[in-house]
């Protein structure tokens, strides 16, 4: 391929490690430029601002997935009070009925532990606890005393009633599977737009090195034309055409530096890149890859692809609103229970010497009479919602693999398209050349060099829009699908790695 090729004045000139800058003002200087490739740049979008939020959000889903998957564990709390002096008035009533106001002055110590342990299946928490309390009373009658409670144990238990605990836990693992997923594809969406990024810039780069070639050899054109029009070779018509060539390319010129200069911003801007340089970008070819099918596409997407499991999450959660509504505004019962051993004692010691047990039972029941049938109504909207999230399930399923299949198809087509575009490319290059010795030689007219040159500029697009669409349906099919289909392998990172 001839794409770092220049004509100055018609010799081909090739600058290794510089780019030729066709600078507005019709000045040309040679910058030193940063060579960098596809794969390098994709590298590089790993940093993009997306990328990292990318990240961020799973480190958000993966301490969420952390949270519920550890509420089954026993939590140990202390609390207390150190201390609580009051001094004030309360209102008292007198053993005759009349009310007055005494003063209070005292000093309230307290502590303890609890330990708790919570099982979601049977929506119970059992809490085992030990505390001590210790009561000042100051003033002119100053005394102290102790409440220990060395030992004591509840039960807390609802029954027929909806457990949202349960149903967090069953759909806690398939909301971190699909985060999981969902971060892989957003590499890969992040990796299709430094493609088109990429290509977006390439594409300026090289419609400048174009405008800058052709007004390289408009200018040398102008010049013999001055010198044929001179010696009464051509007619004034031919040289004023030739001439409105020359300015035509050199505003083409003007306005490709702008674009290139736009493009190179855009991608440096998505990449977080400030290295203050040129970059030149090669011209990539296309990815190894066998002959793709339908049904191994479709099989790695349903095992790969997050959609999955935020079907069968959102299935879940659907049944889940059905038990509630079931479960809401019927019969319900509560029951906690407690036993215990405690002293009281105006010594420490004596606070914990013939312990006297303690005991409680509670039974709180919920028995719904008369709703005038809002519970049946809230039962038949839920299971209506739920008919209606399998439907859409169901649509977005198929959509998907509808999608996946046109992909693939389109994915085989664009392989031909490109090396059709590439073929087409080097014939009007060819074209242009044998043009430009017949100008020269006085062989044909200069519409028929202008013609070339539009060919090869719109050969040249067309090639590297179809290079374009190949990579972008390349990156595509690897989100959809989380596999490398030219290595055979699942897309996977270290998740470790990532926590760290």
């Amino acid at each position: 391929m001839i794409f770092s090729r220049w004509f100055i004045g018609g010799l081909g000139l090739v600058l290794p490690g510089m780019l030729w800058c066709q600078l507005p003002g019709g000045d040309t200087a040679a910058s030193v430029s940063r060579q960098l490739d596809l794969m390098e740049v994709l590298a590089m979008s790993e940093g993009s601002a997306e990328a990292q939020i990318a990240r961020h959000t799973f480190l958000a889903s993966h301490w969420e997935y952390e949270t519920v998957r550890k509420e089954i564990l026993p939590t140990l709390s202390f609390s207390g009070t150190l201390p609580q002096i009051s001094r004030t008035f309360s209102k008292t009533t007198l053993p005759d009925g009349r009310e007055t106001f005494v003063p209070q002055f005292y000093g309230d110590y307290s502590g303890g532990l609890q330990l708790s342990q919570f099982i979601p299946q049977t929506n119970t928490t059992i809490t085992v606890g030990t505390s001590l309390e210790r009561l000042d009373i100051y003033g002119s009658e100053r005394s102290k005393s102790y409440l220990a409670t060395p030992f004591g144990i509840g039960i807390s238990q609802s029954l027929f009633t909806y457990n949202a605990n349960r149903w967090e836990r069953k759909l806690n693992p398939i909301k971190y599977s699909a985060a999981r997923q969902r971060y892989l594809q957003e590499r890969e969406a992040v990796y299709s737009r430094a493609v088109e990024l990429y290509f977006d810039l390439l594409m300026e780069q090289e419609a400048y090195r174009s405008a800058a070639e052709d007004r390289a050899y408009a200018d040398t054109l102008h010049a013999m034309a001055k010198e044929k029009h001179a010696g009464g070779k051509i007619v004034e018509s031919e040289l004023l055409e030739v001439e409105l060539n020359a300015l035509q390319a050199g505003y083409e010129v003007e306005t490709g530096y702008d674009r290139w200069q736009e493009a190179l911003m855009a991608l440096k801007d998505f990449l977080l890149a400030e290295d203050g340089v040129v970059w030149e970008l090669a011209m990539p070819g296309r990815s190894t890859m066998p002959s793709l099918s339908v049904g191994k596409a479709l099989a790695e997407a349903q095992a790969n692809n997050a959609a999955y499991h935020e079907f069968r999450q959102r299935e879940i959660e659907a049944e889940a609103n059905l038990v509630q509504a079931r479960t809401e505004n019927r019969f319900s019962m509560e029951i906690y229970a407690s036993f215990g051993l405690n002293q009281n004692a105006g010594t420490l010691a004596g606070s914990y010497m013939d312990l006297l047990d303690q005991e409680m039972v509670s039974v709180g029941l919920n028995i719904p009479i008369v709703d005038w049938g809002r519970a049946k109504g809230r039962i038949n909207m839920a299971r209506s919602e739920k008919e209606v999230e399998l439907l859409r399930i169901g649509q977005e399923e198929r959509d998907l693999e509808r999608e996946i299949a046109v992909m693939v198809a389109n994915f085989a087509s664009q392989e031909r398209k490109v090396e059709i575009a590439r073929r087409s490319f080097e014939v009007s290059e060819k074209r242009l050349e044998t043009e430009k010795l017949l100008y020269v030689m006085a062989k044909t007219d200069f519409s028929r060099y202008r013609d070339a040159r539009t060919d090869k500029d719109s050969s040249l697009d067309q090639y590297l829009e179809a290079l374009k669409q190949y990579w972008l349906l390349y990156y595509s099919l690897r989100e959809k699908t989380l596999y490398d289909f030219s290595t055979g392998e699942k897309i996977s990172v270290s998740f470790k790695d990532l926590l760290r």
